[in-house]
């Protein structure tokens, strides 16, 4: 590419997430290879991720946020964006909510558009869920491109069949698989921080603690495991709207005393090195890169059989359904600790190293529509 390439990536918010997390993985490899990321963000917070994007030549666009009778004002916060940035040649929208609004608009200004799912389902009630599906119906006709994590994810956000399109591309959720290998060294430090001692089980999770990640399932699995092995704890890292609700379970289950929550953290592989079961039981995920970082950190892996099946890198990752009690779960991570193998994964199929040169093939392509 002879000139930078600047990549418009629409988000919330730039801080720790899923989205964010990996477009911050991605981006130092894209910038080495011409292709700047910006951020058009929603609110007026200051993301923790917004000082290294601008070190890393990116700039961040700060919008309103769309509640519905902001519709104008929104419009106009769009159409000034890019009317007075014509380096922005390609949109890409991870926020598919709103994104047929701000692709449309897009479109009106001859910019590229890239529609992009991470997800099976979404979020809200039965009103906001059928707001949300119905705005992001038009995605499938409007957007130049659909991006998904999955097949299943692009089903489910642009239609049946989506992923057998001429337009779809598979966008790998990268990560940097050295930065996630297991560390004994790391295992120990972080066991003593948290006052674990070496031969307790440690169960754990990551992730934002909304409806979707079913934390309170996991608490009556950790409540039958400990049943079992009494000598374990449930290590919870991440934050979010739910975590009082979370905790408050965790005391009525009477399991609070070994549950232990550690809020946001950014070191994440820090922290999976002391953990020795994975237990993700969603309702529903695109395909979550926590379960791919547990995996390069060679742990043992248990989660619900809705995530996308591409997810499984390891052997030892088992899908398991929800429709089972928690003391079936509890029984199963059992039985996998006491099989526990040797872990033999395929990680360059999400290495950023492997990912990163992708995209960069992709965003080639996009560009000769720029």
């Amino acid at each position: 590419m002879a000139e930078e390439l600047h990549v418009l990536h629409v988000v919330g918010a730039m801080n720790i997430g899923g989205i964010e997390n990996m477009l911050m993985t991605i981006m130092p490899y894209m910038r080495k290879k011409g292709i700047i990321f910006d951020f058009a963000v929603h609110g007026e917070t200051i993301g923790v991720h917004e000082p290294i994007i601008k070190e890393l030549g990116g700039k961040i666009y700060h919008l309103p946020k769309f509640v519905g009778v902001n519709i104008f004002a929104y419009l106009v916060a769009w159409r000034k964006l890019l009317g007075s940035h014509p380096e922005l040649k390609i949109i890409h929208g991870h926020m598919t909510s709103t994104a047929s609004i701000y692709l449309g608009l897009a479109k009106k200004y001859d910019r590229v558009t890239i529609a992009h799912s991470h997800s099976t389902s979404t979020s809200g009630g039965r009103i906001v869920y059928g707001v949300k599906r119905l705005l992001e119906y038009p995605l499938r006709y409007i957007s130049d491109y659909l991006c998904a994590c999955s097949a299943a994810a692009a089903d489910y956000r642009f239609g049946r069949g989506a992923h057998n399109r001429s337009n779809y591309y598979l966008w790998h959720n990268a990560i940097n698989t050295e930065k996630f290998q297991f560390s004994a060294k790391k295992r120990k430090e972080y066991r003593e921080k948290l006052g674990i001692m070496e031969h307790t089980v440690v169960i754990g999770h990551v992730g934002r603690m909304i409806a979707a990640k079913n934390h309170c399932f996991l608490l009556e699995i950790f409540r039958e495991y400990r049943r079992l092995n009494p000598d374990s704890k449930l290590l919870l890292l991440g934050d979010g709207p739910l975590r009082e609700n979370v905790a408050r379970k965790a005391v009525e289950l009477e399991v609070a005393v070994d549950t232990i929550f550690t809020g946001s953290v950014e070191n994440t592989a820090d922290y999976l090195s002391a953990m020795d079961v994975f237990c993700f039981p969603s309702v529903y995920e695109g395909l979550p890169v926590s379960l791919i970082e547990a995996q390069a950190n060679e742990r043992i892996c248990l989660c619900s059989d809705v995530i996308p099946h591409e997810v499984r890198i390891a052997d030892d990752l088992k899908f398991l359904s929800l429709s089972q009690s928690a003391k079936k779960w509890a029984e199963e991570i059992t039985r996998m600790l006491a099989a526990d193998d040797e872990v033999k994964g395929r990680y360059n199929t999400y290495d950023v190293n492997v990912v990163s040169e992708e995209i960069r093939k992709f965003y080639e392509i996009v560009c000769m529509e720029a």
